[in-house]
């Protein structure tokens, strides 16, 4: 979300691209950026023209789902014996997980990844 402060607050989502757009600024303006689980950051900004805004954004360090899945430390350990054979990057899709904050299921855009195990491919 980015957040415009001049005498009035705007508010805008960014699209997935981390666009936005904000229409009839001038004067010095506090832009701020910010997202679930990154720093917050502010600039001021001087609305002369049109502008583009570069804002880089420091993750936090919490997990974004902590406690989700966990069940237990010592659920699998290096001495379980295992088929897995390899692990492969399919890219990114959209997954309905359940997520203890809320105490709701919620869609994410997951990682997602294809194993082989003993040949077949899950």
């Amino acid at each position: 979300m980015v957040r415009i402060e001049n005498g009035r607050q705007e508010s805008v989502t960014t699209g997935s691209d981390g666009r936005y757009e904000i229409r009839n600024l001038s004067g010095t303006v506090t832009v701020m950026a910010g997202a679930t689980h990154y720093k917050p950051t502010t600039v001021e900004v001087t609305m002369d023209a049109d502008r583009t805004i570069d804002i880089s954004l420091e993750h936090g360090g919490v997990p974004p789902y902590e406690g989700t899945v966990f069940i237990t430390a010592d659920l699998l350990v290096l001495s379980d014996p295992t088929s897995l054979q390899g692990v492969m990057c399919a890219g990114r899709g959209e997954r309905l997980i359940y997520d203890r904050r809320p105490d709701a299921w919620i869609t994410v855009t997951a990682y997602l990844f294809r194993a082989r195990y003993g040949g077949v491919e899950l």
